[in-house]
């Protein structure tokens, strides 16, 4: 059953990040030519400067699941009730907080984001409008509830619909020339939909939980264990938005907001293949945590090994062809003028494999409540990013945020993180190794065939570039299920994958009658 829903989360991540990405490249080269590189720019940097907000409530987050995946893994609806009620209540005071704090941003977004006197008040109605969008905070614990209950396929689907309604709205918005604020605007009309459709799923899988969660008083046993680990997770998520967040910042505040443009269009495709990645870490973190919490110790660290093997693998058939053709794709998409160099899209390509890896291995910590072990370290990362970031930025110009973050994860966190699985829960440092190493190296050939194949058969279209990548992507994957998985292994993925077929066959024909 953890498989079959980890394999239904993932698939359902999957075909969001597809549908998404398919929506979000049609429509980026019209928002681009509509609004201007500058003004495009200023956006994307201005919410960049609201994500730091989000920091606060995700220390909330990141002590709330664990809380809600050791109380969905007991089946015990009232104690699964109380824990969301209080991370309501924990939600609901901290809301204030990150309110009065956006205020203050609104004011400051100005000379933070570089923009020309003329644009001042079309950017400080924008924040306002993201501000009235914090309302909707005490929310979040129903989000958190699905994932922790393994249904985070559910999420992907409200995700999906508030990411189709804002593409589409940002483009109206873009047409009729609304400006900066019309983009917050769409921004905030598109979330409508998921904060819908999150109540709707909630209600359903855990029913009376919307009611309880606004009218219930907070549970003391759940307030002290998410107020436990909510210091620790917002320093660790501090760290880390300091750390990866801070890319478009960065380069606004040393180049201005119009050199942000051709940085956030290079690294799109790598961010969309680091996106769907990451998916495998989400979908999978709840039956980890239910391992653990189970004492079922041998198999969580099969499961952790095997899923390392796998997001080594996906992680090279995607983004390898991803280094090699982000050039040829981006010329063909917006530009030449876009295009921020062939350093960025390889930097951009090697970063999102790690951060895939590493976001694996740190579910370990945060499904089971143990994120406070990895706060030094996170620390750590963020000031060699943030260092070497603002240093490569003088020196080498927008590529600079890319390599201070690989910095960060080749001094910090390529040998932390392995560390600390081995010392918490007996994973294998070998064993590990040998999981990332070997698809690794099959990957070489790989990367080889990309460059000849570019060589060969140059391509100036999108289709073309998207076929290329496509079929030497297929080529690696044809080769590493072959070679890197034994039989018992192809048998078992085969079963697991005929297993969430059948359930789906069977879920749709319930559904029909």
């Amino acid at each position: 059953m953890r498989t079959r829903r980890s394999l239904t989360n993932l698939g359902a991540a999957l075909a969001a990040t597809a549908i998404t990405t398919v929506a979000s490249l049609v429509s980026l080269p019209y928002l681009v030519a509509w609004l201007g590189d500058e003004t495009f720019g200023a956006i994307r940097v201005a919410r960049d400067w609201f994500a730091y907000l989000a920091i606060l409530e995700i220390g909330i987050s990141g002590g709330l699941l664990p809380v809600l995946a050791r109380r969905a893994a007991t089946s015990d609806a009232s104690a699964t009730h109380a824990a969301v009620a209080s991370g309501v209540h924990a939600y609901k005071r901290i809301t204030l907080w990150t309110i009065a704090l956006g205020v203050i941003l609104v004011w400051a977004l100005p000379p933070l984001v570089g923009v020309s006197p003329e644009a001042t008040t079309d950017l400080r109605i924008g924040g306002g409008i993201a501000v009235v969008g914090l309302l909707a905070l005490p929310l979040t614990p129903l989000r958190s509830l699905l994932d922790a209950m393994q249904r985070s396929h559910l999420v992907h689907v409200a995700v999906l619909a508030q990411s189709i309604t804002t593409i589409a709205l940002s483009l109206l918005a873009a047409w009729w020339a609304l400006g900066i604020a019309g983009q917050f605007g769409a921004v905030l009309l598109g979330s409508l939909p998921m904060l819908g459709l999150l109540v709707l799923f909630a209600s359903r899988h855990c029913p009376g939980v919307v009611r309880v969660a606004m009218v219930a008083r907070a549970e003391e046993e759940s307030t002290a264990e998410i107020t436990r680990l909510n210091r620790p997770t917002l320093l660790y998520m501090l760290f880390g938005r300091l750390g990866l967040a801070a890319d478009n910042v960065v380069v606004a505040l040393l180049l201005g907001p119009k050199a942000v443009v051709p940085l956030l269009i290079t690294v799109r495709l790598a961010l969309l293949a680091q996106g769907a990645l990451l998916s495998v870490g989400n979908a999978a973190w709840a039956g980890l945590a239910e391992l653990e919490a189970t004492n079922q110790i041998a198999r969580f660290n099969e499961r952790v090994i095997e899923l390392t093997r796998l997001v080594t693998m996906a992680a090279t058939a995607a983004l390898v062809p991803v280094a090699v053709f982000t050039g040829p794709f981006v010329r063909a998409w917006i530009g030449e003028t876009h295009f921020g160099g062939t350093g960025i899209a390889v930097v951009a390509s090697v970063n999102g494999l790690l951060m895939a890896l590493f976001s694996l291995w740190g579910w370990c910590f945060g499904g089971t409540g143990r994120l406070p072990m990895l706060v030094r370290a996170q620390g750590a990362f963020a000031l060699v990013n943030v260092v070497v970031s603002v240093a490569a930025t003088h020196a080498l110009g927008a590529i600079g945020p890319l390599v201070g973050t690989l910095a960060g994860f080749v001094t910090v966190s390529i040998w932390y993180l392995p560390y600390k699985l081995h010392r918490t829960f007996g994973t294998s440092i070998p064993a590990l190794a040998r999981a990332v190493a070997t698809p690794l190296v099959a990957g070489i050939p790989v990367a080889v065939l990309c460059v000849l194949w570019l060589d060969r058969f140059p391509t100036t279209t999108i289709v073309g570039c998207g076929f290329s990548m496509a079929v030497t992507g297929s080529a690696y994957a044809v080769v590493a299920w072959s070679c890197l998985f034994d039989v018992a292994q192809r048998r078992l993925w085969q079963a697991r994958v005929h297993d969430l077929l059948l359930a789906t066959r069977t879920a749709m024909g319930r559904a029909s009658a």
